[in-house]
Parts: structure tokens; C-alpha cells; sequence
């Protein structure tokens, strides 16, 4: 670049900083950062730029297409990282209501085992009494020990 100043081929020079320009349309765009002024305004939302590629790229910001949509409340975002951001405000929130008792959960799954009380269905059954219980963790709970001594005292046995 700088042996184009040598053979001619930027022919005009900041009078401010000394960086060369081989057309004088760029060295007007470019006297704008020293003077402050941004002639390229968004019609969009009144924001002013120093060239017409600096307009167009900030004009993408307002694009009405956008790809990104969130999953959980449907809103649509222009990037990935901004619908990542945006997810974070939906950590926490209880999403799925019992229709029963009107309880709030996370996930679903913790819905369903919730249900259970509701239905008093119990899925898991013990492999050496019977016992029936409504989750896997309690199935744990309701385990013989090796003795085949009861921890518990069962109902059904």
C-alpha cells in the first residue's frame, strides 16, 4: 500500500494525519473522523454514521426478517447471541402448571412425577416385595439391604 504513494497511485493526502487516498471521495469520507462530522444518517432511528458501508451495516440492526426465535416465549432476535442473552431472563421460570392443584415446575418431566400424587399412580415396583412407589428415587429409599432385613416397614407385606 504505501508504494502506491511512490508510483502515483494515491494521489490525495490527508492534510491532518498524512494517510493517502487514491481517490478523493475517500479522502472527503475520511477528513470526517477528524472533523467529527457523520453525514449518513439511519432513517430508521435518527443514528448518524461517517460513511454509507457504516450505514448499511448498522441498518441490519433493524432488519423486520429475523431468524432467531425464541422457543420458550416466541420472540425473534437478529443473532444467536443476542437470542442466547435474551434466554437467560427465562432461567427460573416455572412454565408447566398443574391443571390439578395449580403447582408451577421448570421441566415437564417434574410435572408428570408431580402428577402422581394427584393419581396416585406408582410405576416403580419393588423387586423383592412389591411395593409399588411413584419414582425411581423413592424405589431407592424402599431397597432391601443385603440381609433382606426391611429398612421400612412395607404395607403391602
Amino acid at each position: 500500500t504505501h508504494r502506491k504513494i511512490h508510483i502515483g497511485e494515491e494521489r490525495y493526502k490527508c492534510e491532518v494525519c498524512g494517510k493517502h487516498f487514491n481517490t478523493k471521495r475517500s479522502l472527503v469520507i475520511h477528513k470526517r473522523f477528524h472533523t467529527g462530522e457523520q453525514s449518513y444518517k439511519c432513517e430508521v432511528c435518527g443514528k448518524s454514521v461517517g460513511s454509507n458501508a457504516e450505514l448499511a451495516a448498522h441498518k441490519r440492526i433493524h432488519k423486520v426478517d429475523r431468524t432467531y426465535k425464541c422457543y420458550i416465549c416466541g420472540e425473534n432476535f437478529s443473532s444467536n447471541e443476542s437470542l442466547k442473552a435474551h434466554r437467560n431472563i427465562h432461567i427460573g421460570e416455572e412454565r408447566y402448571k398443574c391443571d390439578v392443584c395449580g403447582n408451577n415446575f421448570n421441566t415437564n418431566k417434574i410435572l408428570i412425577v408431580h402428577k402422581r400424587i394427584h393419581t396416585r399412580e406408582k410405576p416403580y415396583k419393588c423387586g423383592v416385595c412389591g411395593k409399588g412407589v411413584s419414582t425411581n428415587g423413592s424405589l431407592a429409599v424402599q431397597k432391601h439391604n443385603r440381609k433382606g432385613e426391611k429398612p421400612y416397614k412395607c404395607d403391602v407385606c
